[in-house]
């Protein structure tokens, strides 16, 4: 699979993303150890284990445990041994991230370095909601994937192509359905607390590559959602099994399908913008193409209405559509893959600023007059 772009598109991809500012990493940036994801294959500052950094278990009451009775259950990287990849000797593949502090460390975008450690499980800036690791946990320890024997979850992964960097997020909902929730933060934001962005006007853009295994489903195969504080899903972009890109807006149950067709050998970028003043959103991507290896540009949604009144950003959902999606087709669910996630905040003129405004013209008539 050829990700490879030439330089001046993406170049000017980060431009038309971030309008020619300086490229950030944040929490969720690239997924890489300094962006605080954490893959085996990185050892300094971690437990080496035949030669791959483990985190080990601080055996925290009511977090699963895997391999019972083995030696190596002291390690939360470990799975179960009929899952695959198995972790024992897989230097390419993370805990999943609610089983440690991901995103919590690094030190790309002010973070505070460190290493990834073994937190309660669920208890950090991801949360498993529904399927992934909720599914593994309610087999271990002898989990036996009956679609592909593929481990549920969503990991940091030591991808052969990622977009950039050496790793992608990986998600993968290979028995069931799955529901992830990140919770923003400031290091997101470029420093703006997300409780603050209810005046803002915030920019996110990212890459992404589909999968082929789920190809002849047509229906939705995986969603990805902005929430504000009060739970309302602000506007959710996704795709379907047969790769057409799909959009939703102000919490609609319906996908609004397009023409627009995701390729699977190469990475496409969406950028969506959300002005949680004004109640709108916007919605543009660039789409590789797998017979020409190029990228086009579609401008989906412009400042479109949200229908409802938003409060501060909150958080980003996943779901992904698992088991088998069309046996005559042999659609299954498998792995969709994301890479350097960008952010950018811009207050909103109108907002905060317009009393100053006021007092100011208010002044400056008032001195005309005398």
């Amino acid at each position: 699979m050829s990700n490879r772009l030439p330089l001046s598109i993406a170049s000017a991809a980060v431009f038309l993303c971030l309008g020619g500012t300086e490229r950030v990493q944040a929490y969720l940036g690239s997924f890489e150890e300094q962006d605080g994801y954490h893959t085996p294959v990185t050892v300094t500052g971690y437990l080496d284990i035949g030669g791959k950094g483990e985190i080990p278990s601080l055996g925290i009451v009511g977090d699963a445990t895997f391999y019972n009775g083995d030696p190596s259950n002291g390690f939360i990287s470990w799975v179960p041994p009929a899952a695959t990849p198995n972790s024992a000797g897989d230097t390419t593949h993370g805990p999943d991230v609610t089983r440690y502090n991901a995103g919590g460390f690094g030190i790309s975008n002010g973070g505070p370095g460190g290493v990834g450690v073994d937190i309660q499980d669920n208890s950090g800036l991801w949360q498993a909601l529904q399927g992934g690791r909720l599914n593994d946990d309610a087999n271990a320890p002898s989990f036996n994937g009956s679609v592909i024997q593929g481990r549920d979850h969503i990991i940091a992964w030591r991808y052969p192509n990622p977009h950039d960097g050496a790793q992608v997020l990986d998600v993968l909902a290979s028995e069931v359905d799955l529901t992830y929730k990140y919770s923003l933060d400031s290091r997101d934001l470029n420093g703006l607390a997300p409780s603050a962005s209810s005046e803002y006007r915030t920019g996110m853009s990212f890459w992404f590559c589909p999968t082929d295994s789920d190809d002849g489903y047509v229906d939705n195969v995986l969603g990805l959602g902005v929430k504000d504080v009060t739970g309302q899903k602000l506007i959710e972009i996704g795709w379907t099994g047969s790769n057409q890109l799909q959009y939703r807006v102000g919490g609609s149950s319906l996908w609004q399908t397009t023409s627009v067709n995701l390729g699977t050998h190469g990475w496409s970028q969406a950028t969506i913008t959300v002005d949680a003043f004004n109640n709108t959103a916007s919605l543009s991507a660039l789409a590789w193409d797998d017979n020409t290896g190029t990228l086009s540009s579609h401008t989906l949604l412009t400042d479109v209405a949200l229908g409802l009144n938003a409060a501060s950003l909150d958080s980003l959902q996943w779901t992904a559509k698992g088991g088998i999606l069309d046996p005559n087709f042999g659609a299954v669910a498998y792995k969709n893959t994301f890479d350097d996630f960008q952010f950018n905040a811009v207050a909103v003129p109108e907002s905060g600023g317009a009393w100053l405004v006021a007092i100011g013209a208010l002044a400056v008539s008032r001195r005309r007059r005398k």
